[in-house]
């Protein structure tokens, strides 16, 4: 059977200090059928019907009712942020709910705080591979991809040893690092952590079933405080 993947609760985990991976993963037709997401610090949860067009009716009427909305925003920003789902109006909605680490003291910590990010043209990590990386000192600009609209799958990487900051990565559909945004944390609490992204089409990008499968133009990376 065919998976038809959706955002819903994340089956993820931190990682202990090593290297080991683990993927970020998403309920699909074969689970309980239970979306659960947070807007504006409101917890949502509903069972849902998974329509012939790839997207879901929720249960929950309420639910329902937000969750659609959403879908129709021309800059919805969707975290994920370990088990949570996060949704804002905008990118610049969810900025004003954390604490970016300020230019002075990433530029100190810059030498040990690093990340990377490996796309690949095809999921299940196949195709032509793209590789991005840097240090903290230097991730606050917009980033074009060189494989424009063209990421199946990726996976993401951040150590800070001797530091708790979160590193965040954020993905837009727009060149400009603007549209729909996709954010992902990965966590301060460990001096080092991989996440893995098997397959695009498992995080829905706006209505209409549309997903985040070759439509990433733009990224950029940002450390915050945990």
């Amino acid at each position: 059977m065919k998976k038809l993947f959706l955002v819903l609760t994340v089956i993820a985990g931190f990682l202990s200090c090593s290297n080991e991976s683990k993927e970020a993963t998403y309920l699909n037709e074969s689970s309980d059928g239970v979306l659960n997401f947070i807007y504006k610090e409101i917890p949502y949860s509903s069972s849902y019907i998974l329509n012939m067009d790839n997207t879901i009716t929720l249960q929950n009427i309420d639910a329902n009712r937000i969750y659609q909305q959403l879908q129709e925003l021309p800059e919805l920003a969707t975290v994920i942020d370990g088990d949570v789902v996060k949704f804002f109006d905008n990118y610049v909605e969810y900025q004003k709910t954390i604490k970016v680490v300020d230019g002075g003291l990433t530029k100190a910590i810059g030498d040990v705080c690093r990340w990377s990010i490996t796309a690949f043209t095809s999921v299940e990590y196949k195709g032509v591979r793209e590789v991005h990386s840097g240090v903290g000192e230097v991730t606050y600009s917009c980033n074009k991809v060189s494989y424009d609209n063209n990421w199946g799958s990726m996976t993401l990487f951040r150590e800070s040893p001797g530091t708790s900051h979160n590193c965040i990565f954020t993905f837009y559909d727009n060149g400009d690092c603007g549209g729909h945004s996709l954010t992902f944390t990965l966590s301060g609490e460990n001096t080092q952590e991989n996440k893995m992204i098997r397959d695009l089409r498992g995080y829905v990008r706006s209505t209409f079933g549309r997903d985040w499968d070759n439509k990433i133009s733009s990224f950029r990376i940002q450390w915050i405080v945990n």
